[in-house]
């Protein structure tokens, strides 16, 4: 399959990039989709290749729009405007230039999407409200759509109030959810640079590492608690 093949090329060339800094950072790929769309004027072209509305790609590159579609919605654009994601981060944008001079759909770039229903209004809005008021767990809009069986885009259209208002709990929520996972991380780093040190030997980052869950070490964050810790015991790098 011609599109399965794209997406294991495209996360195999985005596995370095995402090793290297610890974590994918997807605002390259905005702002420099947002400069190109503003330059070129070509929210429609690039909409309608892609099989999107126009209102979809505004919600994207809005910096104060708390909607963020999901990874598979960024593939598909990118498969459809035959460019992968890395190309669009490093701003390198020739792909889209093609796309938006043909002024034509090119469907053999496009992979098979969902064929939309009708969408149960009443069902949606229960769903919806009970995310919104705490009877649901966090969700965004597209385990929401998932949940109820339609395509997220539709979702979007006949809702979008409470999907961008479900948007900010989600991404509240995950930021709550960084913050508490980095006060554990930070707190297990220091106990076992204490734990090693106990033992008689030197707290190395690896002897460190070796108490700690897979790849901590790398954080940034990790090392600098390591190296205070150090220092709280009289002990310099």
């Amino acid at each position: 399959m011609v599109w399965q093949a794209w997406v294991i090329s495209v996360l195999e060339e985005l596995l370095p990039t995402s090793q290297a800094s610890g974590q994918l950072q997807w605002e390259p790929f905005f702002s420099h989709l947002a400069a190109y769309l503003k330059e070129h004027r070509a929210y429609s072209k690039l909409a309608r290749v892609a099989g999107i509305t126009r209102q979809a790609l505004h919600h994207w590159v809005k910096s104060d729009d708390p909607y963020v579609p999901t990874f598979q919605t960024l593939l598909q654009f990118c498969y459809a405007c035959n460019i992968t994601p890395l190309q669009v981060m490093r701003n390198e944008l020739d792909h889209f230039q093609q796309i938006t001079e043909q002024e034509t759909e090119n469907d053999s770039f496009r992979p098979q999407r969902p064929v939309r229903r009708i969408v149960d209004r009443q069902r949606c809005q229960t769903l919806l409200q009970a995310i919104l008021e705490g009877k649901e767990g966090p969700m965004g809009t597209s385990q929401a759509a998932q949940r109820l069986g339609y395509d997220e885009h539709s979702l979007m259209e006949h809702f979008p109030q409470e999907c961008a208002e479900i948007t900010r709990h989600a991404k509240a929520y995950r930021k709550q959810r960084r913050e508490q996972g980095l006060v554990l991380m930070r707190e297990q780093v220091r106990q076992a640079t204490l734990t090693v040190r106990a033992s008689g030997i030197y707290p190395s980052q690896d002897a460190v590492q070796s108490l700690l869950p897979r790849g901590t070490m790398r954080m940034q964050a990790a090392r600098v608690v390591w190296r205070t810790t150090l220092s709280e015991m009289g002990w310099e790098r």
